[in-house]
């Protein structure tokens, strides 16, 4: 409704407000202390911006807070919201790139979880500062990545996907380490590394020429990212741009712990996984047709997966 066009045929289009923003929905998870407790700062600061907060109907009857709607009543929010503010860490903006329309809607994030690389990757210092630039400032274009697997199903991604030892780590700090909080970042790696169970399989990369680049495990993990950082305090290719019409493709082989130890001692440090114990590769978004472009193809006991670089990006207030 508020959003116009200034380029089109272009994987990047400028967008820019017609109108101030008015209306904005925040999306945060349900019966979640730390967002329930950050809301009412966040419907403060709205309001005094001259913006109306609106709910999901499960959050309002939680909190109190802000306009919502009959659970069974279509509010027509296509038309009414300006804009999303998604108020939580990395799982919630998953959720939410997953469940709005990525051509019309833009996002802004109020980074407030337990985790919150994909904030940090595009320069989000934290909700204050998330919030401060819900104020008509042009959208910017991020690139998205579409995630499918062989049974049909599909999700989009905006930060990273992997497997092996990455996707173990994570699997460790959202559940049996949760209770760790800011200390399960690096307690999960370490767990991870210890363990140090490889991914059995090959990676198949398919280029938009066709050629199709074949890399052998086994490997210690595989990240397929779109952004620099993979955490808040873990940066896995620091030259990732959220839009550079690039993934960014990290291919560790199968190695000693002590290897990974200093593998992670470099991502804490802020200089990516090293490419002398890692393969890259980095596959273009192509300017043709929205279906494939590029597709990191991984093929493993898990069954098989394609990432696809996509020319759709998502619309975020940055």
């Amino acid at each position: 409704r508020s959003i116009r066009t200034r380029q089109r045929g272009v994987p990047h289009s400028q967008f820019s407000w017609k109108n101030r923003p008015r209306n904005v929905l925040v999306i945060k998870k349900p019966k979640d202390k730390n967002t329930t407790a950050m809301l009412p700062r966040v419907h403060a600061i709205l309001q005094s911006k001259g913006i109306r907060t609106w709910v999901e109907p499960v959050v309002h009857w939680e909190t109190g807070l802000g306009e919502t709607w009959e659970q069974d009543d279509d509010p027509n929010l296509d038309r009414l919201i300006d804009f999303i503010i998604c108020l939580g860490g990395d799982g919630t903006l998953h959720a939410v790139v997953n469940a709005i329309d990525r051509e019309r809607h833009v996002l802004a994030v109020a980074p407030c979880g337990s985790d919150n690389g994909a904030a940090c990757s595009l320069g989000i210092a934290g909700w204050r500062d998330g919030l401060s630039r819900c104020d008509g400032r042009e959208p910017t274009a991020v690139d998205a990545m579409e995630v499918r697997r062989d049974d049909g199903y599909s999700v989009w991604d905006l930060h990273a996907v992997c497997w092996g030892g990455a996707a173990y780590m994570n699997e460790l700090a959202e559940t049996t380490l949760r209770w760790m909080g800011p200390l399960k970042k690096a307690v999960a790696p370490l767990v991870a590394i210890c363990l140090n169970r490889p991914v059995e399989g090959d990676v198949l990369l398919t280029c938009t020429d066709g050629h199709v680049y074949t890399v052998q495990g086994p490997f210690a993990t595989v990240v397929v990212t779109n952004l620099p950082k993979g955490s808040d305090i873990m940066t896995i290719a620091p030259e990732a741009r959220h839009d550079d019409g690039l993934v960014h493709v990290a291919m560790v082989p199968h190695g000693s712990r002590w290897a990974l130890l200093r593998m992670f001692a470099d991502i804490l440090t802020g200089k990516g996984l090293p490419t002398r114990q890692a393969t890259y590769a980095r596959l273009a978004v192509g300017s043709g047709s929205v279906d494939v472009s590029g597709e990191p193809l991984l093929r493993g006991e898990q069954g098989f997966v394609e990432v696809f670089a996509r020319k759709q990006a998502v619309k975020f207030a940055l």
